[in-house]
């Protein structure tokens, strides 16, 4: 963005250097927003868990259900000998479906991991042969007396290598954002309209803050820069786009479509639908979205408010009045302000959330495992569970939380069998045929839900009506006499049963 020495040699070139001062300022407030942006959910992160000074084990264990999962492939990658040996394992992986070996490239997307792994290994031989030191290490005594951990800390350290990696893409996110707003209004207001839109909202527009593993964390940051090159290349062009196709390839989609305005339901259906992020809209999400004149202002120019295209709208609405030009400034600048009443609120509450995590009973639990089973020994359970028991043990599991597979579907269904009615029998037989060592029992599944119909013996009533109304599995786990599953692990939480 420095001003380069230009010869006049024509107007065009004069025409140029006139907008090196204009370029320059665009580059600092756009270079400025990335930080921001970057520091804006760095923050968060670090205060909703004290990252910092958790263990190795305890910061895999916050990593829960996909994001343990996701982030399990960069931890096979860095603990192989080299690049090509860890790449061969993820692409002939027989650990994650145990009696498969799938692709997980191809299947589950970990380009993401693939790629921070080799820039890790690079940056780690850099910074060893330049004599660099990247993490610094202290010793954190934890209450409840628990053992003393060593937490480390720095870019050298794996966990804040990908964490960074993925805060930096997030502050790029309000990055093209900023560029967005400049390219449709051809003014740099209209660009921070568009970032202090997204700032003001940014508990409904992203969650990278909680799940910085998740695809969509890489996902939108590049699919914004996507849209914003594509909008460059038309605006250069003057071509209109007309259509937009859309294709489902996976018919279960259509089940859970189907499943929420009509009284279908399946087993596979409930499971998503049951779960808070399969709900329609909230009000409250409507209220604080019109409380931040982020829907109000918008209907003025009849925009959909898809939280992203408002963003990207909202700064043509300062083109779209009929006022005369020195006054559209400044009504921008009332819009910003009236906006930030609200936004200031909504970015209060999100500073102010602040935890610190420890999970003794599962942390014992996995510290059981890897003391008193073998490397090969095959476990079932939940699938959210399964997850983080291959990234912290790295024992093989038969089911994980990618369940868009049909196969794997039918897989969940039998291990789930231990929340059914079915016989024990019955149930170790489904689990046996899946050459399962050892099953994980978690109590709170067999718990009450609080929707109609999400209980885990009313879903399987769902297929199973030969069984329906029977004694639930749950009740005859949690008794005395479990037979034929041997109880070998128990605690308030947690039942671990060996299938012989």
């Amino acid at each position: 963005c420095q001003k380069l020495n230009i010869i006049h040699y024509d107007s065009l070139s004069s025409i140029y250097c006139n907008y090196q001062p204009v370029l320059c300022v665009v580059c600092k407030i756009n270079r400025c927003i990335q930080r921001l942006c970057s520091y804006h959910v760095a923050y968060m992160f670090e205060n909703s868990r004290h990252f910092s000074y958790l263990s190795d084990l305890e910061r895999e264990m916050t990593f829960r259900t996909e994001m343990g999962f996701y982030y399990s492939f960069f931890k096979t990658m860095n603990k192989a000998p080299t690049f090509l040996a860890g790449l061969f394992q993820i692409l002939h992986d027989n650990q994650t479906e145990f009696g498969h070996t799938i692709n997980d490239l191809k299947r589950f997307n970990v380009y993401p991991e693939v790629m921070l792994s080799a820039m890790y290994r690079i940056f780690q031989q850099v910074t060893k042969k330049l004599g660099i030191e990247t993490e610094t290490c202290w010793t954190t005594v934890r209450g409840e007396g628990a053992a003393p951990v060593l937490s480390c800390e720095g870019i050298g350290n794996p966990f804040y290598f990908y964490v960074n990696f993925v805060f930096v893409l997030a502050g790029s996110e309000a990055s093209a954002l900023f560029l967005y707003g400049l390219l449709l209004s051809d003014s740099i207001l209209g660009g921070i309209l568009t970032v202090a839109t997204f700032f003001f909202n940014h508990s409904d527009a992203t969650r990278i803050q909680w799940t910085p593993t998740l695809r969509e964390s890489f996902g939108y940051p590049l699919f914004l820069w996507q849209m914003l090159l594509i909008s460059y290349i038309l605006n250069l062009l003057a071509a209109q786009v007309g259509t937009l196709l859309l294709s489902f390839f996976q018919a279960h989609i259509f089940d859970i479509l189907k499943s929420k305005f009509t009284n279908f339901s399946t087993f596979h259906t409930r499971l998503y639908t049951c779960a808070a992020e399969f709900d329609f809209l909230e009000y409250k999400t409507l209220v604080d979205l019109s409380q931040s004149l982020l829907i109000p202002l918008n209907f003025l120019n009849k925009k959909l408010f898809f939280f992203y295209e408002v963003c990207f709208y909202f700064e043509e609405f300062s083109e779209g009045l009929n006022v005369r030009q020195r006054y559209i400034y400044s009504f921008c600048v009332l819009v910003l302000s009236l906006m930030a009443i609200k936004g200031r609120q909504n970015l209060q509450n999100q500073w102010s959330i602040s935890g610190e995590y420890s999970n003794f009973p599962l942390e014992r639990l996995f510290q059981w495992i890897v003391m008193n089973t073998k490397a090969d020994d095959v476990f079932a359970g939940s699938m959210p569970l399964m997850a983080n028991l291959k990234l912290s043990t790295e024992r093989p599991i038969v089911i994980h939380p990618h369940y868009e597979d049909a196969e794997l579907r039918d897989r969940v269904m039998k291990v789930y069998s231990v929340f059914s009615r079915k016989p024990l029998n019955e149930v170790y037989r489904l689990l046996k045929d899946l050459k399962v060592n050892y099953v994980i029992f978690e109590s709170v599944w067999c718990k009450k839900s609080a929707r109609p119909g999400c209980t885990m013996p009313e879903l399987f009533d769902l297929h199973d009506v030969r069984n329906a109304g029977g004694i639930p599995s749950c009740d005859l786990l949690m008794s005395d006499n479990t037979d034929p599953f041997k109880l070998v692990y128990e605690t308030d939480v947690y039942r671990v049963f060996k299938i012989a």
